[in-house]
């Protein structure tokens, strides 16, 4: 009597099998995305209007500030904005889009230094002081000569 040979049974069991040859065409997930998915990568927003404002083109900036603001804030914003386009200028001639410039925000920065030094100026601390003070507490630098430019353009005594 013939026995089967256990060799060919074994590799027919399971995850053992053969492979077999994969299909030529089909199968598996289609690989469209969605009509609005226009930023691959990114999941959808709770917000469908920011959604809307992707499909729209709006600039990566403005989706960042949108996203960050929330979406009624930054819809407010636009409004303001457009409620006062007569002072802003438009970018390109006629092109219709609005160019708000904003100063950097490192000019908000030093803005927020200047009036520290003036405070500390103003309540009597020596130069010294200050400029150790500035170091510590902001992690920048600031020289004698600034500091006293600072006490003197707002008239400041010590």
């Amino acid at each position: 009597m013939d026995e089967p040979d256990q060799d060919s049974t074994i590799k027919e069991v399971g995850v053992r099998r053969s492979a077999s040859a994969s299909p030529g065409r089909g199968g598996g997930y289609q690989k469209n995305r969605e009509i609005f998915e226009i930023r691959p990568g990114v999941k959808k927003s709770a917000d469908p209007r920011f959604d809307e404002l992707v499909a729209m083109g709006l600039a990566e900036y403005w989706l960042q500030v949108a996203e960050y603001l929330g979406v009624d804030q930054f819809l407010g914003m636009w409004r303001i904005l457009d409620a006062n386009r007569d002072q802003i200028p438009e970018r390109g001639g006629n092109s219709g889009s609005m160019a708000p410039t904003l100063r950097p925000y490192s000019g908000y920065l030093r803005f927020q230094k200047n009036r520290f030094v003036e405070n500390l100026a103003a309540q009597g601390v020596p130069p010294k002081e200050i400029q150790r003070r500035v170091k510590q507490q902001l992690c920048e630098t600031i020289s004698i000569v600034h500091i006293h430019r600072l006490s003197k353009k707002n008239k400041i005594s010590r």
